[in-house]
């Protein structure tokens, strides 16, 4: 059940709270597919950024749905790019790459989707070297996503994005207060030009981040990756 949506304000980034799973995954889905389905209205490949970790497995699995559904040989298939990936090369039950793959398989067995993760079978130069030119290919001069789902952590960050300080690469190695220490991401600045970004969150524990990512705290990484179309779609309970 959808509870209530706050007034958006400039400056602020609006929100919306849900009290039940259902909603959740049924509105993010339609803001997706929406996004989507301009890219491929307007004769291109659309692209989306997708973020990692437990939180957002229940809305893949329903987008996974919706793709599969809606999805005709004609179709221009969607481009997922993986916004983070935690360098582990050894444990894979770590890694953010093969958990998306997993939940959004049925997608990619019949073409309506392909996915760009982080290569960690060589160096983090490397991989993010891989990144870029993946980035260049699909994304051209454009430079932005059709939708971008983003995660927030309670201390604000999103994506791999645990410092504030400007990476000069759209892809590049950060540093993680807490183990696994090592992630590749892509940088704020990219994340920022995305048409449509949807923030997706469970509320527990994370209060402070919601408050400081609204009101557009400066000293928050996910505030520096927010686009000028963003939102929270955050579940309650």
């Amino acid at each position: 059940m959808f509870l209530r949506k706050l007034v958006h304000t400039r400056g602020m980034i609006p929100i919306r709270f849900y009290s039940d799973d259902k909603a959740w995954c049924s509105e993010f889905v339609d803001l997706c597919v929406s996004n989507i389905e301009v890219g491929q209205n307007e004769g291109r490949q659309p692209v989306i950024c997708l973020a990692g970790g437990s939180t957002p497995f229940q809305l893949y699995e329903s987008l996974c749905q919706a793709l599969v559904k809606g999805h005709s040989g004609n179709a221009l298939p969607v481009t997922a790019f993986v916004s983070d990936e935690r360098w582990e090369p050894d444990n894979p039950a770590l890694q953010n790459g093969p958990l998306i793959r997993s939940v959004f398989q049925p997608a990619l067995d019949i073409g309506a989707m392909e996915i760009v993760g982080w290569n960690l079978e060589t160096t983090p130069e490397q991989a993010c070297a891989r990144m870029l030119e993946s980035l260049g290919f699909h994304l051209g001069t454009n430079r932005s996503f059709d939708f971008a789902c983003l995660g927030l952590g309670p201390d604000g960050h999103t994506a791999g994005l645990f410092e504030l300080i400007g990476a000069p690469v759209e892809a590049a190695r950060y540093r993680a207060p807490l183990p696994p220490h090592n992630r590749l991401s892509l940088s704020a600045n990219l994340l920022s030009r995305s048409k449509t970004t949807c923030f997706v969150l469970k509320l527990a524990g994370k209060e402070e981040a919601v408050t400081s990512l609204f009101h557009g705290d400066a000293s928050i990484s996910a505030t520096a990756a927010a686009s000028a179309d963003s939102s929270m779609h955050i579940l309650c309970r």
